[in-house]
C-alpha cells in the first residue's frame, strides 16, 4: 500500500532527475505527500467527508489555530503543483522544485509533532 511518506521519497527521486520534467514531477508528488499526511487530520477535524476538493481540505485546517501555518504551506504546495502540471510555458528550475519538496518535508515533520504533543 502507498501512503505519504511514498510520495516524499518519489519527490526526492524525481529531483535527483536533474531535468525539468523530473522537478514538475517532484513539486506534484511533494504536494500530494502532504496532502495525503493532512487528509487523516481533515477527518477527526471535519464533520463533513472531503469531496475531492482540495481546498476544502485548506479551508478546514485554516480554522484550528495550531494547523493554520500547514494549511497555508499546503495551499502553497496546490499552487506550485498547479503551475507545474498546467503552465508548461513557464520554465520550472531546480530551485523551485527542491524548495517545494522542502516545504512539504518540514510541513509533515510539524504535523507529526503537533500531534504528537496531543496524544
Amino acid at each position: 500500500m502507498v501512503n505519504y511518506q511514498d510520495f516524499i521519497k518519489s519527490a526526492e527521486q524525481l529531483l535527483q532527475m536533474g531535468d525539468e520534467m523530473g522537478y514538475r514531477n517532484a513539486v506534484s508528488r511533494a504536494y500530494y505527500a502532504l496532502y495525503h499526511r493532512c487528509l487523516p487530520l481533515f477527518n477527526e477535524i471535519s464533520d463533513r467527508p472531503v469531496d475531492d476538493h482540495h481546498a476544502q481540505v485548506v479551508r478546514t485546517l485554516r480554522q484550528q489555530p495550531q494547523y493554520k501555518s500547514i494549511a497555508n504551506r499546503l495551499n502553497n504546495l496546490r499552487k506550485r503543483r498547479n503551475t507545474a502540471d498546467y503552465e508548461l510555458h513557464k520554465t520550472l528550475p531546480y530551485y523551485d522544485a527542491s524548495s517545494a519538496v522542502k516545504m512539504a518535508k518540514k510541513a509533515i515533520k510539524e504535523l507529526d509533532k503537533l500531534q504528537d504533543s496531543t496524544d
